[in-house]
């Protein structure tokens, strides 16, 4: 479990994959802001990014319904944090992509140093 209080943080950092595999995570390619805001039960990620061949891919992800497990680290923070998410949600915002990952917080945890 994450030691993060009740808020909302900025992300300097975020990597994904596919929630039932073991490979490595990959980096958001394009990421440009993020945000995580954590709950009393829920934790959500919204993050905007720009590579279109990313998000053809999340786009497939939240058409089957895969979920997705999220790596990220905080503005200013070196505590990297792992979020189990829901299937991604994916939107066009102008010359962008918003990514948004919902998840309970109480699986959420803290792991190595980034």
């Amino acid at each position: 479990m994450s030691s993060l209080s009740n808020g909302e943080y900025m992300l300097s950092n975020i990597q994904w994959r596919k929630r039932e595999s073991d490979a490595s995570p990959r980096p958001l390619r394009g990421f440009t802001t993020g945000t995580l805001s954590v709950g009393r039960r829920t934790t959500r990620v919204e993050a905007r990014f720009t590579d279109q061949t990313l998000s053809n891919r999340f786009s497939d992800l939240e058409e089957d319904g895969v979920a997705v497990t999220l790596q990220v680290t905080l503005l200013g923070e070196n505590e990297v944090h792992l979020l189990p998410g829901r299937a991604p949600s994916l939107e066009r915002a102008g010359a962008c992509y918003v990514l948004r990952v919902k998840g309970k917080s109480s699986a959420m945890k803290a792991v190595h140093p980034a």
